[in-house]
Formats: C-alpha cells, structure tokens, sequence
C-alpha cells in the first residue's frame, strides 16, 4: 500500500506488489479558490486530490493536479485530517462558511481500519487555504461509532444535504443492534458548529 503523495511507480513489476483500483468515494467541484474538481479515492488512505480545471479547457483535469496530503506535526497521534472517505461507503458534502471551505463527512467503518488511517464516522474538516489538505477545527470535530459495534452495526450513509443552518446525512441501518431489519435515519447538526457533540 502506497502512502499518500507517493509515487509507487516503481513497485508497478515487483512480484509480491498487488494493484489495487482506486474508486472515487467521493467527486465534488470547488469554485471557492480555483474552478476545482476534488476527488477523493479508496486508496492512499481515502485522502483527496485537486483537480485545477482550466479556464480556456475544463475538459482537462491532468494538466494541474494536486495531492491534498501533508504529514501532520502537531496533531494527536494517530490523527489524519487529510483521510478522509472509506472504501466501505461515504459521503461527503461541501460548505462555504466564513470565507472558509468545510468539508462534512459520514463514513461508514468497521474494525479492518486500523487506528493509523483515523477514518472517523462522521466528521468536520476545514480546507487548509494553502489547499494542501485539511485539518481539524477542534478534538470534538468527529464522531464515531463505538469499537465494539462497529462490525455488527454498520451505518451507511446514502445522502448528505444542507438546509438553511444545517447539515443532514440520510443513512441506512440496523433498527436495533440485534435486528435483522434496517431503517432510515436522518441525522442533523448545525452547519456552523466546529465540535459535534452529538446530533439528532
């Protein structure tokens, strides 16, 4: 498994190296700082990449193309801002507030994620302004399903939307841990909130 950034080119004709296809998890366009496509994929952790689209030729998205990835000093170990979407299932929703970009998150996780990936199941991140990843707001800017539960209640997020003040993820998931039957739940949260304490 290739880190982000990393060019594993060079592993491409080892004998023990595996190709793994990278799935965009999640494709959004940004206006905010460039005309921007950003997508973010199921390799290299779930970090994210940036596409500048060119004025005179938007058709071209591999002239200018940014990993948004930076080693991080000064978080907690363990932390990743820049990881952002689950091969299992994401949904990522954008928001313009204060001159600033926020990204909404809601992964679905289970227990093969190992704590250095920092997947979180729902989670806010503000794009840095040098465009060059992301960082958390405050400690309390994710939320996430309890270890113990991760495996037999799994919370898939099938859509995101934002309504006046606030932010709302759509999700399927088991009625109670036990169950056999799923139901639809619409958790909300305040769209200018950095912590999230809890939603309904």
């Amino acid at each position: 498994d290739c880190f982000p950034c990393e060019d594993c080119s060079h592993k491409a004709n080892l004998s023990d190296g595996v190709w793994k296809d990278n799935i965009n998890m999640a494709l959004l366009v940004d206006t905010y700082y460039d005309d921007q496509l950003i997508s973010c994929g199921s390799v290299h952790r779930g970090t994210c990449q940036r596409q500048v689209l060119p004025p005179d030729n938007t058709a071209d998205i591999q002239s200018e193309v940014y990993c948004m990835y930076s080693p991080q000093t000064d978080e907690e170990p363990g932390q990743c801002p820049d990881c952002v979407v689950s091969a299992l299932g994401t949904k990522v929703l954008l928001s313009e507030k204060d001159r600033f970009i926020n990204f909404f998150v809601g992964n679905t996780i289970n227990s093969s994620y190992l704590p250095d990936h920092s997947l979180h199941s729902i989670s806010v991140r503000r794009l840095k302004e040098t465009q060059d990843g992301f960082k958390f707001l405050t400690d309390q800017s994710y939320i996430d399903v309890l270890p113990e539960f991760q495996d037999t209640y799994p919370i898939k997020y099938v859509h995101a939307f934002e309504s006046n003040h606030f932010i709302y993820f759509l999700t399927v998931q088991r009625e109670t841990l036990d169950a056999q039957t799923f139901h639809t739940r619409i958790i909300r949260f305040c769209s200018v909130d950095s912590g999230l304490h809890s939603y309904m």
